[in-house]
């Protein structure tokens, strides 16, 4: 009785708990300028959680957040107008591109964890990028959704679209509704499984890369046929693991051209960076290197001159490793995952 007791006093005071915090929880949305086009919605939060969710077509995007929208109208009692705060985040919209910022240009950690819940049309496009440590969730969606993340998972549910989802640390969970011609998917982590549920009759060329983990599927051989190249090996092998001499001089141009392509992006990656650190070196470079109590720095203007918060490193490209490519249901949109550090899993629906 007693333990019975505890327990109900324990799921009163979680009640309790979740009722606060969702009366705390503050909303706002933005009329969509042409509703009979698809929408662009484009999300950066620094930190914490956020959950897009597809609805019916209609002419708004919502949001609903423990952090707070910008109030620029709110006015202090000494008399000082609101403009922005740490803790706000912003919502607009334009020519059908609706935008919502938090914590952007904040240092790691600068933004305190907020979480989103985002309602917008089932045929908008999704961009999230540049979060610091978000965990992601999108669901009900049928247009492009383009990811961006460093630290934290990212899970589709109920998609229908292209998908490019790339994260650092976090592990990738997708579960397609259609794989549609046309719409390629590319999901990219460096430690992180990756699992994929895909229906059964999808038309797709795939092709799968992992450096520390297995490759797995339930889809039969009838289904997806493919042939595997462990590491650098150039010689290509059946599904029964037996050389396939008829298809080895294709596999042999197709691996170089697979070096030339990952040594063409690594050098576009190393010029990008290069070019960010020469702009941030500019930037910076008038700035005193003495330490002050108060951490500002002069530059040769004479005025403060404050550090920038680090950028986001872009995920490097995944070479070597294992490599699984080959059709399923003889071929049609392309669908390419890589990990270093984790399993790829393929199930059927």
């Amino acid at each position: 009785m007693k333990y019975n007791i505890l327990t109900l006093c324990l799921a009163v005071l979680v009640s309790a708990h979740v009722a606060a915090a969702a009366e705390d929880s503050e909303s706002s949305s933005v009329k969509i300028s042409n509703p009979a086009k698809p929408a662009i919605v484009r999300l950066f939060v620094a930190g914490g959680h956020v959950k897009v969710i597809g609805g019916e077509a209609g002419d708004n995007v919502s949001v609903r957040s423990d952090a707070p929208p910008e109030a620029k109208s709110e006015t202090r009692p000494d008399g000082l107008r609101v403009l922005s705060t740490s803790s706000s985040y912003s919502l607009s919209e334009k020519n059908n591109v609706v935008e919502l910022n938090y914590g952007r240009g904040s240092f790691p950690g600068g933004a305190s964890d907020a979480n989103f819940t985002v309602n917008v049309p089932r045929n908008a496009s999704i961009e999230i990028k540049d979060g610091w440590n978000t965990e992601i969730a999108v669901e009900n969606v049928n247009g492009d959704i383009e990811i961006k993340n460093l630290n934290g998972g990212v899970q589709l549910q109920h998609i229908g679209g292209a998908a490019l989802v790339e994260t650092m640390n976090g592990e990738i969970h997708a579960d397609f509704d259609a794989v549609t011609p046309g719409k390629a998917i590319s999901f990219t982590s460096m430690n992180g499984a990756v699992e994929m549920h895909l229906p059964q009759d999808s038309k797709a060329n795939v092709r799968f890369r992992t450096q520390n983990g297995s490759i797995l599927t339930d889809f039969p051989e009838s289904i997806l046929d493919t042939k595997s190249t462990n590491g650098g090996a150039r010689r290509a092998r059946r599904n029964d693991g037996s050389p396939d001499a008829a298809v080895a001089a294709a596999d042999v141009a197709r691996a170089e051209a697979d070096r030339a392509r990952d040594a063409a992006s690594a050098a576009r990656d190393a010029d990008r960076a290069a070019i960010d650190a020469a702009r941030d070196a500019s930037a910076n470079r008038d700035a005193e290197d003495d330490d002050r109590s108060d951490g500002a720095k002069e530059n040769r203007h004479g005025h403060p001159s404050f550090p920038r918060p680090p950028r986001v490193p872009p995920i490097p490209p995944i070479a070597g490793g294992k490599v699984v490519s080959g059709t399923l249901n003889g071929g049609g949109a392309d669908i390419q995952v890589a990990t270093m550090n984790g399993d790829i899993i393929v199930r059927k629906k």
